[in-house]
């Protein structure tokens, strides 16, 4: 495990954003949520963030309905926007959102959902034990002690033999991503702020906020299996998000079709997809 910074630039009489996230407001600020679009019907929030946002999305949701029962209980953590909440209860799976607070737009369109205030870091989950655990994107934001509580508290959560299922929310530690991370986004992040402020005449700073912690896959897996719980399942997809992190390479990739083949090939070392199904025991 290590710290996951990436560099940012921001105007130069903002003040600079907390290291790290400390609460669901400083949280929102960072994802710019405020600034959101996609809330107008549902058909708007599903092109926006289903459709043509990411297809990280479609590949939960392939994951999600392989390893979840119409009949079970799902919880999920950190909802944020609730995409593929709203695509599963629209399937009749039997769903509720949790996180620090709701997205008052989310829970707006989306009435028909049930959503509770929950922090996994605080103890298990009050209302009832549930059969599925749903994390996606969320476990990057905790550090190994933290996390290791974590996975304690959902353990008290579930059902004997329930599920849990997550996302890292980005590439395992490696020496690709600590290269990426460190020289090509710092570097051209820095040019970036060159330009904007002698060519484009605005006054801009770059800062480094760290996002969180990357996790080889068997640190995962070591720290399940120490809580009792067994590997059922990890796929890997996505091979050019991590690699289009770059300014460079994410505007060639999304303009030239050879170099987005290309980086598919080499992304293999990085995938930027990693879900994984973890069975607790039965007793």
């Amino acid at each position: 495990m290590r710290a996951w910074y990436k560099y940012l630039l921001i105007d130069a009489k903002e003040d600079a954003l907390k290291d790290i996230d400390e609460n669901f407001e400083d949280h929102i600020k960072t994802m710019n949520y405020a600034q959101e679009k996609g809330f107008s019907s549902k058909e708007d929030f599903y092109q926006t963030y289903y459709e043509n946002h990411h297809e990280r999305y479609k590949t939960y949701q392939q994951m999600l309905t392989a390893n979840i029962s119409l009949e079970e209980e799902v919880l999920f953590l950190g909802s944020g926007r609730c995409v593929n909440e709203a695509v599963l209860k629209e399937q009749g799976y039997r769903v509720t959102c949790s996180d620090l607070n709701v997205l008052k737009p989310v829970q707006t369109l989306f009435p028909e959902l049930s959503y509770v205030s929950y922090d996994v870091t605080k103890g298990v989950y009050p209302e009832k034990k549930v059969d599925v655990i749903v994390a996606l994107s969320v476990f990057f934001l905790f550090d190994q002690n933290r996390l290791r509580e974590v996975i304690q508290n959902m353990k008290g959560s579930l059902t004997p033999g329930g599920t849990i299922i997550f996302d890292m929310g980005g590439a395992e530690d490696n020496v690709w991503t600590r290269f990426f991370d460190w020289i090509v986004q710092g570097f051209e992040m820095f040019i970036k702020m060159i330009y904007v402020n002698l060519l484009r005449a605005q006054r801009m700073k770059l800062i480094k906020k760290q996002h969180g912690f990357r996790y080889k896959d068997k640190e995962i897996i070591n720290l399940f299996a120490q809580e009792g719980f067994t590997l059922k399942d990890i796929d890997r997809s996505d091979y050019t998000t991590e690699l289009e992190r770059s300014l460079v390479l994410g505007r060639l990739s999304r303009s030239i079709m050879v170099v987005r083949k290309f980086l598919s090939r080499i992304g293999r070392v990085s995938p930027y997809v990693r879900i994984f199904v973890f069975q607790r025991e039965h007793s």
